[in-house]
Order: C-alpha cells, then structure tokens, then sequence
C-alpha cells in the first residue's frame, strides 16, 4: 500500500523515495553491508514515544496538571525564542522526571506491551528481510527508545538519540551531524535513510538513497490534555488567538472588581487575594458554557465559528471537572473572604466556618444560576441571545454584590460597565459591525449620566455620593479609559459643513 506523497527537501542523494513500494524494492536491491539509518518516531513505531512516554506515567491527573501548566506558560519560548520546538520536548520530559521520578520505571514495564503494538510492521519485516545492518536515529529520548527496540529483539543499535542533559543541543547540531560522528561520513554517504520529517533533512541529503514518506497508520497524540485544567480549553480552543485570561479576565474583569469592591474594603490585599480565587473560579464554570456553545453550534449553526482545533482536542475537557475545580477554588476563596472586611453582613457569624459555608454557598447559586443562563443562550437562535447576554453581562459584576458591599458609585459603575460590553453584542446580533464600538466612551457616559440621576435624588444638591473618594477614583479611571479611545473616535465628532 502506498503512502501519502511527502514534498521532498533538495537532497545530494542519487536516489529519492516518496512511496513504500518503492522503498521496499530499493530495500530488495542494496548491494551487501550499506547501512540503512532509520528514524524511530512515527516512522519504525508508529506512534511519538516522547508523548506515549508521558500519557503512561501515573497519576495521570498530577502529570496532566504540569503538561499543561508548561503549555500554558511555555518556559521552551523564554529558553530559545528563535526556535522553541529544539527545547520544548526536553522542558516536558525533564520536568516530568522530576515531579514523578517513578515515571521511568512505571515506563520500562509498561514499553514491553506497547513495543509490537504500535510497530510499523511492514517496514519492520522489510528490514528483517534486507538483511542490511540497520541502525536507529531519533531526536526521541534513549531511556524512552531503548526498552521498545529491546521488546522487539531486533539487535539493532540506537546510535543517536537524546537525553536528559543533552537534547537541546542533539536539536542544535542536527541528527545527520550526530550520525556522523558515530558512523564516520564514508558510511553514512553509501547507505540509506528512512525519515517522516523535514528535520532529518541534513541527514536525508548525506546518504546515497533517502526516503521521506509518511505512513497513514501513523498518529501524533499530545499526552496530558485529559482532563483539561481551567482555561486551557479557553487558551487552545476558544480563543487561541487572543491573550483573553491576562487581557479580558485579568486585564479587565478583575482589574474592575478590585476598583469596585478592594478600594472599598479596608483590608485591601485579602479583598484583591479573595477576588481572584472567586475570579478563577468563576471562569473556571464559565469556561464548561463556552464549551458547550462550540458544541452546540456546530449543531445548530448555519456558520459556526469554531476553532480548528476544536475536532482535535475537544474531547479532552471535562466538564464535571471544571465544576470540582471550580468549587475547590470557591473553597479557598471563602475561607480568605472569612478575613475580609466588607462582607455583606449576613456573612458575619461568631464561628467562621459557618461564614465560610455561608459564603461558598451563595457564590455557588451564583455559578449555577449563571451556567443555566448560559445553556439557554446557548440554546436560542442567535438574535434571542441578546436577553440572557444581559444578565450574563450583569453577572460578571453585580455578581459580587451578592457577597461584597461597594458604595452606591461602585454599583453603579457595575452596571454601566454590563451595560457597555452588552449594547456592541446586542448591534452584532442585528448585523452591526461592533469592532469600532466606543466600549469605554460608552461606559463613561452612562456611568456619569448614573450619577448625575443619582445626585438628583438629593433635590438638586451636591450629593453625598461625590464626597467618597472611591466615586472619583472610578470616575477618573472610566474618564481615562474615555479619553484613550476619544484619541480615535473623535473624527466621529467633527462637524460636517453645512454650505
């Protein structure tokens, strides 16, 4: 059977192969004693043995945990920007080894039932049959590699590949380097290599007959992703593109619940510790709706937007997971809200375990009550969505009024703030374009025109609303946000001639 034609790197070598069959006849016609040099991963075994190495290692949970606690912060990135791929394996295997140093063990027994099971067995026995000496060349891991080939008693040297301490620079000086070293470049001219990859490239072009092809039983799975931990599934799915957790969670959501409610306590730094754990535990909920709207809407959806990773790893997030996680989460946040001041005062019990139940479960109505207004947005047609999109809106703010107290400004600085990121959804829906929408300009007018009625309420006079500090620390910070945005809205507010 052939394989899917592979594009093919300029090469010195006489003889280029780009199909099984015509690897296997150039197998059948080497003359005695040319070396063949074969690639392990996905080539000789079927599978990557870098990531099966890592998806074998138990507790699956606690290595999920760092695997994707890397991918979200992606040390390979700081460690060699330029190219990042030559450290990222390296960063995951050696920190795994460290966190779980049972893992090399747990992986010299579970190597000898996997060895047969994902081998190339057409290129194996046509390996066999040559009668070449065959030698073994990967980028793969020799402590992960060494127990497959010897499960398969196939004596056939593994004369390059990584380990703990030098796999970055294996990437560096490339493998045909490497192979060289060894094998000496005479013998590495007359012989021939079998790769998947471009990487092998420098090696491919020493050897007298190459072979670059891939094999359609061939599969890549990326070890760890199983459960998803919170916001991964934001990060690699929903929004790959965007910086949502640090800009519009972080940079936004928190950032204005610590002007409305931390500014506001007089324990100040618990509030803001406090509020983040209710903010990562909020999302980490929010999170199960925003997989559920994929879902769904490749359903229901004339032109869904889903990601393209969406097919590929979306099988991995868990949603009762989220929901464990989530409530661990509130755990900890009511317990440090115990200590806060500016707790509504139901909150306030002479023993502080029942505060903290008290807390965990009026946050937890709030995170039920906000995952059904989502199934149902995510349940109607796309114009009906614009009324649960309000009070999901309201939600990520008023909803801490439930628990935190604020002044009357900082109330009303919640609902201006829902009100603004609502009016540009709710002009998308009706085929508006709401890239251009003035978010803060909006917010800033709302919230003074709220004010303005609010001090009017007073008959007239100088409401006690402008005496606290927290209404122009709030006014200031939308004025600001107001003036940065005015800087490219204000060729909106020249005036036209009139001649």
């Amino acid at each position: 059977m052939e394989s899917v034609n592979f594009d093919i790197y300029e090469v010195a070598t006489s003889e280029v192969y780009t199909t099984e069959q015509e690897l296997y006849n150039c197998l059948k016609t080497l003359n005695d004693g040319v070396p063949v040099i074969v690639d392990f991963d996905e080539t000789l075994w079927l599978r990557n043995s870098t990531e099966t190495f890592l998806s074998n290692v138990s507790p699956s949970l606690w290595v999920g945990f760092w695997l994707q606690l890397l991918g979200l912060v992606r040390p390979w990135c700081w460690l060699s920007p330029k190219d990042p791929d030559h450290t990222r394996d390296w960063v995951r295997v050696l920190t795994i080894v460290i966190v779980a140093p049972w893992s090399i063990w747990q992986w010299n027994k579970v190597a000898v039932k996997l060895a047969k099971q994902h081998l190339n067995q057409n290129l194996y026995h046509a390996l066999i049959q040559s009668k070449q000496p065959v030698m073994v060349a990967s980028y793969g891991f020799g402590f992960v590699i060494q127990p497959l080939l010897d499960a398969l008693n196939a004596s056939w040297p593994l004369i390059v590949a990584s380990d703990l301490k030098t796999a970055p620079n294996l990437r560096k000086e490339g493998k045909g380097a490497a192979v060289v070293k060894v094998l000496g470049i005479e013998v590495v001219q007359k012989g021939l290599s079998i790769s998947d990859s471009k990487l092998d490239s420098d090696l491919l072009a020493m050897t007298r007959y190459s072979a670059l092809l891939q094999w359609p039983e061939a599969k890549y799975q990326q070890a760890g992703l199983k459960p998803m931990l919170p916001f991964v599934y934001l990060k690699k799915i929903k929004r790959p593109d965007e910086s949502y957790f640090t800009r519009a969670i972080l940079g936004h959501d928190y950032l204005l619940l610590l002007l409305i409610f931390s500014l506001a306590s007089t324990t100040p730094l618990l509030s803001a510790l406090c509020l983040l754990l209710f903010v990562l535990s909020y999302f980490t909920a929010y999170e199960i709706g925003y997989y559920e709207n994929d879902r769904l809407g490749l359903i229901n959806e004339c032109k869904p937007k889903v990601s393209k990773d969406y097919h590929k790893l979306a099988h991995n997030f868990v949603p009762y997971f989220s929901w464990i996680m989530s409530g661990l989460l509130a755990i900890l946040a009511s317990i440090v809200a115990t200590q806060v001041n500016g707790l509504r005062s139901i909150f306030y019990h002479d023993n502080i375990y029942s505060s903290a139940i008290h807390i965990w479960l009026v946050f937890v109505v709030l995170l039920i009550s906000v995952r059904l207004v989502f199934a149902w947005f995510n349940r109607l047609p796309e114009i009906g969505r614009i009324v649960p999109m309000l009070a999901l809106q309201l939600a990520r703010t008023t909803g801490y009024l439930l628990i935190f107290t604020t002044s009357m400004a900082g109330v009303l600085f919640c609902i201006s703030q829902a009100l603004s990121q609502w009016i540009p959804y709710m002009i998308y829906r009706f085929g508006g374009s709401r890239n251009q929408f003035p978010i803060h300009l909006v917010n800033f007018m709302l919230l003074l025109c709220f004010l303005i009625i609010e001090s009017l309420n007073y008959g007239g006079s100088f409401s006690t609303i402008w005496h606290y500090w927290l209404t122009w620390v709030l006014v200031g910070y939308s004025m600001l946000r107001a003036a940065i945005e005015l800087r490219t809205f204000i060729k909106h507010l020249k005036l036209q001639r009139s001649d």
